[in-house]
């Protein structure tokens, strides 16, 4: 039958060590008062203080519900997967460091989505990608690279030696066009300049000489 301990008072349990066994069935903790709440503490100062353990199985599952889920630590927070860790939420959602860097490592590779909204990246500082090799694909849209600073410059720069530096690619058909705007267009090459055009081509200028 059930041992039922009821007391207004606290229920104290002091002992070398304390384990709770429940061989066929569940162990709940339950405060019921509006404001009371369940405080697990471990003081182990150099270790393992709280040890949660889901039977560590890989389809044991760990659940925890809340309304907001605040997590502190004044170290560092690991999260080991062996089979991935997956992080929803149905509103807008920060990672940030208020000092050091944040790192996104995967060693098959990085995946960020944004589904049908938009990836907005934002600093104060530089954005620095280092990479064997850089693809930006724009499937259903264009690609636009703007510097908005007053003397902000875009630089293109391929230091191949001996072959193709930098490739601007118009599709390569005879309807596809490379538009280039600029107040004053400046070319200069250490060696020849070479134009070849598939059909008649015009240099005109509005004024002054060509």
């Amino acid at each position: 039958s059930e041992v039922d301990i009821t007391t207004s008072a606290n229920v104290d349990i002091n002992s070398g060590s304390t384990t709770i066994d429940s061989t066929s069935g569940d162990i709940t903790l339950t405060a019921d008062a509006n404001n009371a709440k369940i405080t697990l503490k471990g003081d182990h100062e150099s270790g393992t203080a709280i040890h949660i353990d889901g039977n560590a199985s890989a389809s044991s599952v760990v659940d925890i519900d809340a309304g907001v889920l605040d997590i502190d630590s004044t170290g560092a927070i690991t999260m080991d997967a062996g089979a991935g860790v997956s992080i929803d939420a149905s509103a807008a959602s920060n990672f940030t460091t208020s000092s050091g860097s944040l790192l996104l490592n995967g060693a098959s590779g990085v995946n960020i989505q944004g589904n049908s909204s938009e990836i907005d990246i934002t600093t104060a500082s530089n954005v620095d990608i280092n990479s064997a090799s850089t693809t930006i694909d724009a499937t259903n849209g264009d690609i636009t690279l703007t510097a908005d600073a007053n003397n902000g410059k875009i630089t293109l720069k391929g230091d191949h030696e001996n072959g193709t530096a930098v490739h601007i690619d118009g599709n390569a058909n005879a309807n596809s066009v490379v538009d280039i705007d600029a107040g004053i267009l400046d070319i200069d090459t250490t060696a020849g300049v070479n134009i070849n055009a598939g059909s008649a081509s015009n240099f005109t200028t509005a004024s002054g000489l060509l």
